[in-house]
């Protein structure tokens, strides 16, 4: 554990895997060498070994090793598999992300699971940690305003557009955005923006008349527009 902490992941690998030999039914062993995996980029070892340490630990153990896997899966894209985890412990698993491409990700599919408070914590830890990244901007507007802050929702929404001025999906949820603020030359000049980068997008042309809800977000790294995409991690 001393070498973990000192991030001297291939020296801590070693000793765990001594300690899982010794002691194979050990859960906390188990996660410890699965967390060592994950670090040294050994994805196949690290689901392996959380999985049994899943089956093997007591309870106490469970949280962290679900934890993992949640951060393992989202780095793969692997939402489905991801969602299984999460219901233990969300929060967990944002506190645990240092990228904010996985903060991205988690905030994205959450959103869509309509955990409000639990996607914007971890849209807004994605700015902390790269505030000039227009995607997490966009989708924190976007949950703000489901969450009716409207006006806050709007802050995000026109740091989005100036960050990436080029994204039609960007500028046409401002305009939904202006539009339930009661704010309309401004939002046909955002919808004009949307139409005008991107005039063959489903979606955009039919939310311009309504303009009083937000388009639903698509995961990040599944349907969405290709500069949505997080990258995958290596093999």
């Amino acid at each position: 554990q001393c070498q973990y902490r000192l991030k001297d992941y291939s020296a801590a690998e070693e000793n765990f895997s001594i300690a899982v030999n010794l002691e194979p039914g050990n859960a906390d062993f188990l996660t410890n060498l699965g967390l060592c995996f994950l670090k040294t980029t050994k994805p196949y070892l690290a689901e392996m070994h959380l999985n049994n340490a899943l089956r093997a630990g007591p309870q106490h153990a469970h949280a962290l090793a679900h934890t993992s896997l949640a951060v393992l899966f989202i780095g793969q894209q692997r939402f489905l598999a991801a969602k299984n985890h999460l219901k233990y412990s969300i929060n967990s698993t944002i506190d645990a992300f240092d990228d904010s491409e996985d903060c991205i990700n988690m905030g994205a599919m959450l959103l869509n699971m309509k955990k409000y408070k639990e996607s914007e914590y971890s849209l807004r830890k994605a700015i902390v940690v790269d505030e000039k990244n227009p995607v997490a901007n966009n989708l924190l507007g976007l949950n703000l305003h489901a969450q009716r802050k409207y006006s806050e929702a709007l802050l995000y929404l026109n740091r989005a557009v100036r960050l990436d001025p080029k994204n039609a999906y960007f500028w046409n949820d401002l305009g939904i955005c202006q539009s339930g603020l009661q704010k309309h030359d401004e939002a046909e000049k955002s919808y004009g923006e949307a139409i005008k980068l991107g005039p063959d997008e489903r979606g955009i042309e039919n939310d311009r008349p309504e303009a009083l809800r937000p388009r639903r977000p698509v995961l990040v790294g599944s349907l969405a527009p290709e500069s949505w995409r997080a990258p995958t991690p290596a093999p």
